[in-house]
């Protein structure tokens, strides 16, 4: 396997925020809807503020020096994440969540948590896989929680 075939995980720098909104820009319609709860097409300056290391901790999954997935764990323990399509199902998800779970226990968080739309049937499944139950459901949003 060349270096280029090899998914890696990583934390993200202030340098990447290039790679990061080309990850965002590649995203469907329905991606952007199930990461933001609307339409929303990230900026510069959100690229940027997700890359940096200052109000959350970021990681990144990366082919190569492609960045295909995102994941980010605020200070409140609220986490979000993304993958590129062609990269689902292969435990992108899976490796960056657990990143993410490791790194809110060594912070002292006690509890992660997640709001998605309920047809995100994704990130219900890679919740509920990892051990997150559903705690609210409110209508439009649902919220999924994991004591650490």
């Amino acid at each position: 396997m060349s270096e280029t075939d090899r998914i890696s995980i990583r934390r993200s720098t202030d340098e990447d925020w290039p790679k990061i909104l080309d990850l965002y820009n590649a995203l469907s319609q329905d991606d952007l809807e199930f990461r933001f709860m609307n339409l929303h097409h990230l900026t510069i300056d959100e690229a940027k503020q997700i890359s940096e290391l200052k109000t959350r901790t970021t990681f990144l999954a990366l082919k190569g020096n492609t960045v295909i997935g995102e994941a980010a764990l605020e200070e409140d323990g609220e986490i979000s994440i993304v993958v590129s399509k062609e990269y689902r199902a292969e435990g992108v998800g899976v490796s960056l969540l657990t990143r993410l779970i490791e790194a809110a226990k060594l912070s002292g968080l006690k509890r992660v948590k997640f709001v998605c739309l309920p047809s995100n049937l994704q990130m219900a499944w890679l919740g509920a896989f990892l051990g997150f139950k559903l705690l609210k459901h409110f209508g439009m949003e649902d919220e999924w929680v994991l004591d650490i």
